[in-house]
């Protein structure tokens, strides 16, 4: 039986840059569209013929920025070309501005089945300190609408550790979101990245990140309060009730081959991390280029990296009797589950240090 693996489309426009994202992306050009999407639906020819998909991710940027006619060619493509099947997940992100009931009936009719909303917050002050372009009330009538049109599976994605956030002001957000019956719940901690607005205001001394202590209270609270409700706290950053976890996602944290398609997508084919042009490089036809060889020993660093931040853990033979461990499961940072190890809500606080250590 023929391999089947994870799929990625990356759509690079957004309708404005955010303060703190550092992803590729670049401002919408109407005129430029068309020829993106013929790039787009170019490569997706060229590379069918030998994957088949198992999941089907569009993120971006924002793949909604798209005129809706476009977006529909591009999925309806994929889904065709990759002989995605039916039951298969299929996700698209979406900024709360640009879900109309046009694009979310688009996306319906061509068997999106799980909707990804970047909200990251129901405070409107701090929507706009982010550079957000939707109001906390745009983002409530788009899950509203969502849901009405008939959406099942749909997931939120929060920020957490803003400057000038409070804890209760990330209780109301968590318990806003859950009065709307998702089926999965991001929340990533703030950081500011390098050659972002955030990270430039940061050096300049305009702002300060959130204190570490309560940043650290933000996240066990939303452990407590999600999974007082239901969900499975089944990576770092993500909850999910039973049966809803990102299923493409999980190739990633479990370390399976995948194909990124669109400007700067990576796709992963052992031992080979390959990386698509740039847009400029892209809309000449560019092919993507081998970013690096992954030798075997790299691959287990690796494997051991991403199957930490899972609740699901990793074996215990692949950490080879590391000392490390030992300590780390009499400190309370690590657990024992049968023949795995995982981290603990302890560990996870300290996961970049738990790593360099043990790597």
């Amino acid at each position: 039986m023929e391999e089947r693996i994870a799929v990625y489309i990356h759509i690079p426009y957004c309708l404005n840059k955010c303060n703190y994202c550092d992803f590729y992306s670049l401002k919408i050009d109407e005129d430029e569209t068309r020829a993106f999407t013929l790039a787009l639906l170019e490569e997706i020819k060229h590379n069918s013929s030998n994957i088949k998909a198992k999941t089907l991710y569009l993120g971006g940027g924002t793949p909604t920025s798209l005129p809706t006619p476009l977006l529909k060619k591009i999925i309806e493509s994929a889904r065709q070309s990759f002989s995605l099947p039916i039951s298969a997940e299929l996700t698209v992100e979406a900024n709360p501005e640009t879900l109309d009931e046009e694009k979310l009936n688009m996306l319906i009719q061509v068997g999106v089945n799980r909707l990804s909303i970047g909200v990251q917050s129901f405070n409107d002050d701090l929507l706009r300190f982010l550079g957000r372009i939707h109001s906390a009330e745009k983002a409530r009538s788009a899950i509203r609408k969502a849901k009405e049109l008939g959406f099942e599976n749909i997931n939120i994605d929060l920020l957490f550790a803003i400057p000038g956030q409070s804890l209760d002001d990330w209780r109301r957000t968590l318990e806003e979101t859950l009065s709307y019956e998702v089926t999965h719940i991001s929340c990533y901690s703030l950081t500011f990245e390098k050659g972002t607005r955030l990270w430039k205001d940061w050096q300049m001394g305009k702002i300060q990140p959130l204190e570490e202590e309560l940043s650290a209270e933000m996240f066990e609270e939303a452990h407590r309060m999600l999974t007082s409700r239901g969900f499975a706290h089944y990576e770092i950053s993500n909850y999910a009730l039973p049966g809803y976890e990102c299923r493409h996602n999980l190739c990633y944290w479990r370390g399976e081959p995948y194909l990124g398609l669109g400007p700067y997508a990576v796709s992963f084919f052992p031992p080979h991390r390959l990386r698509n042009p740039s847009l400029k490089g892209y809309l000449k036809g560019k092919q993507a280029k081998v970013e690096e060889v992954v030798d075997e020993e790299e691959r287990k660093k690796e494997r051991l990296m991403l199957a930490l931040r899972l609740s699901e853990g990793i074996e215990k033979s692949m950490l080879r009797e590391n000392p490390l461990v030992e300590e780390m499961l009499r400190e309370g940072l690590m657990e024992e589950r049968g023949r795995r190890v995982r981290l603990t809500l302890k560990g996870m606080l300290v996961y970049n240090s738990i790593v360099s250590n043990l790597l």
